[in-house]
């Protein structure tokens, strides 16, 4: 490798090793034992800025990368490098870190908006935590899942602390982000049943409760 590493992750089944190196390109190696197959990975440029997280999927058949883009912060791919989806659209706070979900249907970033936010891998943003935030910060850095999926753990700084949260049940939070998504859908009546199918069209406006 021609360039200097600075994020690493391995696929669950140890058959592959994801790096970002100094140059932005993401890189996908073969592994054989602890060594790496002598051939060329296969790589591409994930984000338009440097990339600050990769995380494969529990199955090992998808890559989520969170980057400096302004066109798409978080994005996944397949291990060919194409593009499968953008999680988050454009504007939002920069992301720090992603994590998977154990069973895979979620996604978790870190924000530099002192919030964590949990997203379906089609991209809907399906719940949110805050953590208290003076004017000098803080960023959130880190998150991660328990292994039951039941609880994030989020770290942030500068104030070294870790905050655990109850997530709710895969259906709850979808609810939950149909909620969100209701003033969108209350203009566009014909994306509602591939959206959110289990919704019934209302113009009434929603308010979510507090956490």
């Amino acid at each position: 490798m021609d360039v200097i590493p600075i994020r690493i992750a391995l696929s669950p089944d140890d058959q592959y090793m994801a790096t970002v190196g100094t140059d932005h390109i993401l890189r996908l190696w073969s592994l054989s034992g602890k060594k790496l197959v002598p051939k060329k990975p296969v790589e591409w440029k994930a984000h338009l800025g440097p990339t600050r997280s990769i995380a494969f999927s529990p199955n090992g058949k998808l890559l989520a990368t969170a980057g400096d883009d302004s066109l798409a912060p978080v994005k996944l791919w397949d291990l060919s490098g194409k593009e499968q989806a953008k999680i988050i659209p454009s504007g939002q706070a920069r992301i720090e870190q992603v994590s998977f979900s154990p069973d895979g249907q979620l996604l978790a970033t870190a924000g530099v908006d002192a919030t964590a936010r949990l997203w379906t891998l089609s991209g809907q943003q399906v719940a949110q935590f805050e953590v208290y935030r003076p004017k000098s910060g803080p960023w959130i850095r880190s998150v991660s899942f328990s292994p039951d999926g039941k609880f994030l753990a989020i770290g942030d700084e500068p104030y070294a602390k870790v905050t655990l949260w109850r997530i709710k049940k895969l259906d709850d939070l979808l609810e939950q982000g149909c909620e969100w998504l209701q003033e969108y859908l209350d203009s566009h009546p014909d994306d509602a049943p591939k959206v959110c199918p289990n919704q019934q069209e209302s113009t009434e406006p929603k308010t979510l409760p507090p956490g």
